[in-house]
């Protein structure tokens, strides 16, 4: 077993562990089934305005709520199996503690970005909500859509900081 998965071997067995890698899981299939939607969607609407010659008036606002919707949740699992775009050569060079310390470091400063914004982009929902502001088309309290950006802004660093815990790398890590 390599060093880097040894610096805390019981983290596996983490009940804490377990659950976010259920959340991952749910979050995986509901990105996929906003996908669905959004394909089902479109094909209707497209369907309708060509061949019906009347478009569905809240067929793209719908389609833009649930891509949002999708592409924050999404980053939750992404996160979690660390399959995340990231440059990290020098990184991948470290072995042992010295890697542990730059991942970590990697998360804390990760945090300390992603939940300001994300506690800011809470006071917008909140503000949303507060106002009562609904889409034109869908008459959709516009703070339902919206909540799944700090949801998943302050949900990445903690989910990066779990992911840690059962070492560094991730399924895209060449770790011997």
């Amino acid at each position: 077993m390599s060093e880097e998965k040894q610096l805390i071997p019981a983290a596996e067995a983490s009940i804490l562990v377990r659950v976010m890698g259920g959340i991952a899981t749910f979050c995986t299939y509901l990105c996929g089934t906003l996908l669905v939607c959004i394909v089902i969607i479109n094909g209707i609407n497209v369907f309708s305005r060509y061949v019906m010659r009347a478009g569905i008036s809240w067929a793209e606002e719908s389609m833009v709520f649930l891509m949002i919707a999708s592409v924050f949740i999404g980053a939750i699992p992404v996160t979690w199996e660390r399959a995340h775009i990231r440059i990290d050569a020098f990184v991948a060079s470290l072995k042992g503690r010295a890697r542990f310390a730059i991942e970590a470091l990697a998360v804390l400063i990760t945090a300390a970005v992603l939940f300001p914004v994300g506690w800011l982009s809470y006071g917008v929902v909140t503000k949303l909500f507060r106002f009562d502001q609904r889409s034109d088309a869908l008459d959709l309290p516009v703070w339902i859509p919206q909540a799944t950006v700090p949801l998943a802004l302050i949900l990445i660093p903690i989910v990066m900081a779990l992911a840690l815990t059962r070492g560094v790398g991730g399924p895209h890590d060449n770790i011997k």
